[in-house]
């Protein structure tokens, strides 16, 4: 399961996260050739996700979960053979 780290600041506090996440297989579709061959991206979208501060589960606001979303889109590698589909 892929992880990454990343730090929110809550009421003038910052908290460091371990988010333990799952990426649906992406497909990057085909955008060239004749028409019946063509198909947009697909996948990619996160599918499980946990939070943890010092090992222990941790809640986040709609507004800090759109910021880690968009974190592990920004630095998520695709092309990692287990989630990246050929």
């Amino acid at each position: 399961m892929p992880s990454t780290t990343y730090t929110i600041t809550r009421d003038d506090e910052d908290i460091d996260l371990e988010i333990e996440y799952t990426v649906a297989p992406y497909d990057p579709g085909n955008s060239y050739g004749p028409p019946e061959h063509c198909e947009p991206p697909s996948g990619g979208e996160i599918e499980t996700m946990d939070v943890l501060v010092d090992g222990k589960p941790f809640a986040l606001t709609d507004e800090e979960q759109a910021q880690v979303d968009q974190h592990i889109y920004d630095t998520h590698d695709y092309s990692d053979d287990d989630y990246y589909e050929d």
